[in-house]
């Protein structure tokens, strides 16, 4: 079972939050998942549930800019979560997109430090991602990443055109299709 996993969208808002937040609390195996909120955009956890921006992804990046060199000696996502209600662990994202953007290029460069050994797996919410960022090198560091898109012609001529783009960047692509009628029209653009 993979230990990390990354969720991302090229753009739309299909949810990706929610999934994240779905997946990371009925996780399979006994030690769960923490989320990691690594949407350079900005998070949304911390406002749904009003928690504090502390700890969360900004003491994460803190941490990993803090590490010294050589063997894995940095704390994970877990060790700056905190606990939502019915008991999922989260690393939350600040709400603005100055200050999580920020973040996140720190936690990219030490993007090592995100794989886990035993304990929780680390779910990371990477938001819309576009080649070449540090999200991207996020998602080129889990173990599976996962594109969220909509159903809709638009969305899915993205998917389409935006391949090569990530191919290049090393990026593994997964098309997950739910079982769903697809209009002509879109069947011709993903064809």
């Amino acid at each position: 079972m993979p230990r990390t996993v990354a969720l991302f969208s090229l753009g739309g808002a299909p949810g990706v939050t929610t999934v994240a937040l779905a997946l990371a609390g009925t996780w399979p195996e006994e030690a769960g998942a923490v989320l990691l909120e690594a949407d350079a955009a900005g998070g949304d956890v911390a406002t749904w549930h009003r928690l504090p921006p502390s700890p969360g992804l900004t003491d994460l990046a803190a941490a990993a800019r803090r590490r010294p060199a050589g063997p894995a000696t940095a704390t994970g996502p877990g060790e700056h979560a905190q606990g939502l209600p019915g008991g999922l662990s989260v690393c939350v994202a600040p709400v603005t997109a100055d200050r999580a953007g920020g973040a996140v290029r720190l936690l990219a460069d030490a993007s090592p430090m995100l794989a886990t050994g035993p304990g929780p797996a680390v779910v990371t919410d990477l938001g819309r991602l576009t080649p070449r960022s540090p999200t991207a090198h996020l998602a080129r560091h889990a173990d599976t990443a996962l594109l969220l898109t909509r159903d809709d012609t638009a969305q899915l001529r993205r998917v389409k055109e935006s391949v090569p783009a990530f191919a290049v960047g090393a990026l593994a692509q997964r098309l997950v299709e739910r079982p769903a009628p697809v209009p002509p029209e879109t069947a011709e653009v993903v064809a």
